[in-house]
């Protein structure tokens, strides 16, 4: 597997590959920029560790069960903060009640798998007590989309995809987000408001990590689709049982902790990547993005 960081290293990788049985599926006469994808029948078995793909140095290897469900996804599930959007919108929240230092610190850890996240929401969120509920407007004045985000959701919409948004932020950044890249579905958490204020507790559901796997099955059974069919988005430890109980899961320049435990991982592409997964060629996945 050394040959793997050296010139040449696609074709290196490929002849590893179909040495063990594992077939590459290639989409265009020029090697792309990372290596996406080589399916094997069983994904979790193949000889490729986490170690050797992570080895890779400007490259993503990904791995999966190769049947025809792969060609037709029908959901596709998108955590929100660091996904598709490259903020945490708790953190930009925290800006303004002064405590961004001490909320992204508890974001880091909690998204790294080191807190409950439910705890730790509850944490940060009593700490946004008293901020003027128009804060939300000032918020989304600062959201960028990550790039790729509108290509891949113009893309998969085009293929006849229903898309969700299932954050553990907040509805009304989350409501724009969903209007923004034109989104199915949309999930998150609610913000108590009085007089004006936000006080400091959320109310209703929490949209935790075990949340967030059971509004994908939902959506799933509602659709009607194979679970095959379902990918799943996501970079936090949070997005772990959505990723692992997809058909497809991906961990997008996720946390060491999700890159190593989802089934799928891109440290290097950009969202829009992922239509790669699908066997599409790059012609066509330009065709698909272009507006």
């Amino acid at each position: 597997m050394k040959s793997w960081n050296k010139p040449g290293k696609m074709y290196a990788v490929t002849s590893i590959l179909r040495n063990d049985r594992i077939v590459q599926t290639k989409f265009c006469d020029e090697t792309p920029s990372f290596l996406a994808p080589l399916i094997s029948q069983y994904r979790t078995d193949c000889p490729p560790s986490h170690e050797q793909i992570m080895s890779l140095p400007d490259e993503d290897l990904i791995v999966r069960k190769d049947d025809c469900w792969r060609h037709y996804p029908r959901l596709v599930v998108f955590d929100m903060d660091s996904t598709l959007i490259e903020q945490e919108c708790i953190d930009l929240l925290a800006s303004y009640a002064g405590v961004e230092d001490e909320v992204s610190n508890i974001t880091k850890r909690a998204m790294n798998g080191e807190l409950d996240f439910t705890a730790s929401l509850a944490a940060r969120v009593a700490l946004l007590r008293g901020l003027p509920d128009d804060v939300f407007d000032k918020v989304k004045e600062r959201i960028t989309f990550a790039p790729g985000a509108r290509e891949l959701c113009r893309a998969l919409k085009r293929m006849g995809c229903q898309l969700a948004v299932i954050s553990g932020g907040f509805v009304p950044l989350a409501t724009y987000v969903q209007k923004e890249l034109g989104l199915d579905y949309m999930y998150s958490n609610n913000l108590e408001v009085h007089a004006g204020k936000l006080t400091g507790v959320t109310y209703g559901p929490v949209v935790n990590a075990e949340m967030k796997k059971e509004l994908l099955l939902k959506l799933q059974s509602e659709i009607g689709c194979r679970i095959e069919q379902v990918v799943a988005v996501g970079d936090g430890a949070n997005d772990l049982p959505m990723l692992n109980i997809a058909g497809l899961g991906v961990a997008i320049h996720a946390k060491e902790k999700v890159q190593r435990e989802a089934p799928a991982r891109i440290r290097h592409g950009q969202l829009d990547a992922i239509l790669y997964l699908f066997g599409l060629s790059s012609g066509k996945v330009l065709e698909l993005c272009r507006q």
